[in-house]
C-alpha cells in the first residue's frame, strides 16, 4: 500500500485491494471500499508516481495522487460503498515482474464546499508474476 487516503463526506477512508495479478489470470480484480454508497468511483491506473498533493488545487486536505495515470475506469459502488473492477492479464513473457499502481477516486458532492469534491484512496502497487 501506498500513503493513505482521504474522507468521503459519510465519513469513511476509501481503502483498495487486490488479487490475482500473475501472467494469465483470468481474474484479477482490484477491490474498492469504505467509498460512498449507491454512488460510482473511478479506478486509476498507472505507474507509481511521487506523491502530489491534490489539495494545492482545490481537492480537500489529505488528497494525494500516487498514480502516474495511463488509463481509468469507472465502476458503480453498492449499499455498503464497495466495488470492484476485474480484467485479464495477458500472458505475455514480457510483462513478468512489471508494476502497476492503482488508486481509486470518488467524485463526492458531499464535499461541495471545495473546488474539487474529491475523495480518494491510497494507492496500491501490484507486481505481475508467473
Amino acid at each position: 500500500r501506498i500513503g493513505a487516503g482521504s474522507p468521503t463526506s459519510v465519513p469513511y477512508v476509501p481503502g483498495i485491494g487486490g488479487t490475482n495479478f500473475f501472467l494469465g489470470s483470468p481474474a484479477s480484480q482490484v477491490d474498492g471500499f469504505d467509498l460512498v454508497p449507491n454512488s460510482s468511483a473511478i479506478l486509476l491506473v498507472g505507474f507509481r508516481a511521487t506523491p502530489f498533493d491534490l489539495s494545492t488545487i482545490g481537492a480537500p486536505p489529505g488528497a494525494t495522487l500516487y498514480v502516474s495515470i495511463l488509463d481509468y475506469v469507472g465502476a458503480a459502488t453498492d449499499l455498503f460503498g464497495m466495488t470492484s473492477v476485474s480484467f485479464v492479464v495477458p500472458s505475455t513473457p514480457s510483462l513478468c515482474g512489471a508494476d502497476l499502481t492503482f488508486q481509486w477516486l470518488q467524485i463526492d458532492a458531499g464535499l461541495i464546499a471545495y473546488p474539487l469534491p474529491i475523495a480518494m484512496s491510497g494507492g496500491m502497487t501490484a507486481r505481475l508474476g508467473l
